[in-house]
This record gives structure tokens, sequence and C-alpha cells, in this order.
């Protein structure tokens, strides 16, 4: 069964324990997809200290929320705006490097 790793974007009880947001949580890819459509928690990224694996790279964001689009976009310093449509959003996320390579050439800028 595949795992994810989310950063929460709100406290929540997983489990019956209670998560700050901001927390690194490992969850199932159902628990994962209910927080991600719900916009209660981001994938997490190389910046929150995880390293990110091939299942996680593959993921299909048309069952996303718009806000959560929005705010993985913005972790990944991607350029997106409110007044985007979510297949729009999702063309910038996949048309993107991974996240690891666009660091280096921010750097440059």
């Amino acid at each position: 069964m595949k795992s994810y790793v989310l950063k929460l974007t709100c406290a929540i009880a997983i489990d019956g324990q209670i998560h700050k947001a901001g927390s690194l949580v490992e969850v199932s890819e159902a628990e994962a997809k209910n927080f991600l459509h719900r916009g209660k928690a981001v994938l997490a990224t190389e910046e929150d200290g995880v390293e990110l694996q091939e299942e996680q790279t593959g993921t299909d964001y048309s069952s996303w929320t718009k806000p959560a689009l929005l705010e993985y976009a913005k972790t990944r310093g991607l350029e997106v705006a409110i007044g985007m449509t979510k297949d729009q959003i999702i063309d910038v996320i996949e048309a993107a490097p991974a996240a690891g390579d666009d660091t280096d050439q921010k750097e440059g800028e």
C-alpha cells in the first residue's frame, strides 16, 4: 500500500492523535487524497526535509481542490494566480521541473 508524507495546513486528528498545522504526517493513499481534496494538507516537499519517492511525483492532481493546487504550486515557487482555472494550475505544476531542479534556477536569476 502506498503512503504519502503530507504537511498539514491546519490542526487535525489522525488515528485519535491531534497534529498541529505545519506538522509532517505519513498517511495512506486514501487518507492523503481525502486531506488534499479537502485542503487540509499539501504534499510535503524536499524543503520540508522529505525525500520525494517516484510514486509521489506521478500524482493525479485532478482530484485536488483549487486551493490545494494553488498552495502546492506556491510552495514549489511556481507562478500561479487565483484567477487561473484548475486545469491551468495543473498544467503549470506538471510542466515544472522536479522540486529540487528549479531551486538552482532561482538562485541564478
